[in-house]
């Protein structure tokens, strides 16, 4: 799982070009959350955070449990041979 940070309006991520920004390029708002004077070596936080999973290991996760696998089947075999595709 990939966490990219995001601005708290949910306007734009700091991801690629936008990685070392410290403020929106939208609305101006800050990344971090200010810290307090006590303790200025603190790890800055985030306002907002995406937690991004990408697709193959959904999928993998998925079609693990044979339960998900099964339901997850477009085309389901028929006792004849053949097979039947749901119309959605």
């Amino acid at each position: 799982m990939e966490k990219i940070d995001a601005c708290k309006n949910g306007c734009m991520l700091y991801w690629k070009d936008d990685i070392d920004l410290d403020y929106c390029k939208f609305f101006g708002e800050a990344r971090y959350k200010p810290t307090r004077e006590r303790n200025p070596n603190r790890k800055k936080t985030m306002y907002a955070v995406l937690r991004y999973l990408s697709l193959t290991p959904r999928m993998q996760r998925l079609y693990a449990s044979e339960g998900t696998a099964e339901q997850m089947m477009a085309c389901q075999p028929l006792d004849g041979g053949g097979i039947h595709v749901p119309l959605i």
